[in-house]
């Protein structure tokens, strides 16, 4: 099944949410694990441009690693975790060595969330009454009246 998936990824510093982003995956994915793996990698780069920006503000011990890195996807751990890489993945190999070799020096590790505690999914699936409620408050985001 070949599948045009989105992404989105939201990062926090302690509880303040610091940036985010949805778009549209640039590459087809084969199968929900690729997604999940393209989207880890988008985040993964992300974190190395936050890790070089506070360096530039000699900001570093705002970081602890390893970065904690949240995601409900179980096979996208286990393709990043395992050593032996797969005949079914090697089509998409350089994305998760990229995310495979942070987790490997110590910078990231990957956590599993069920979906329904997964911040990132308020931008990427249809979150409406309470569910919206519940990832705004998880978010911190708080509402502005700005009369």
């Amino acid at each position: 099944m070949i599948q045009n998936l989105f992404s989105g990824y939201v990062t926090c510093l302690g509880e303040c949410l610091v940036t985010w982003k949805c778009k549209k995956q640039a590459t087809v994915a084969l199968s929900t694990c690729e997604a999940e793996v393209g989207a880890l990698l988008d985040l993964t780069k992300e974190l190395k441009w936050l890790q070089g920006f506070l360096a530039e503000l000699n900001e570093f011990g705002c970081l602890k690693y390893p970065l904690c890195v949240k995601t409900d996807s179980q096979s996208a751990i286990s393709v990043i975790g395992n050593s032996n890489a797969h005949g079914r993945t090697k089509h998409f190999r350089r994305s998760y060595t990229f995310v495979k070799d942070e987790v490997e020096r110590g910078n990231l590790k990957l956590v599993f969330v069920p979906s329904s505690e997964n911040q990132a999914d308020v931008l990427t699936k249809n979150v409406h009454g309470v569910q919206m409620t519940d990832c705004m408050k998880t978010l911190n985001v708080k509402h502005v009246d700005v009369k």
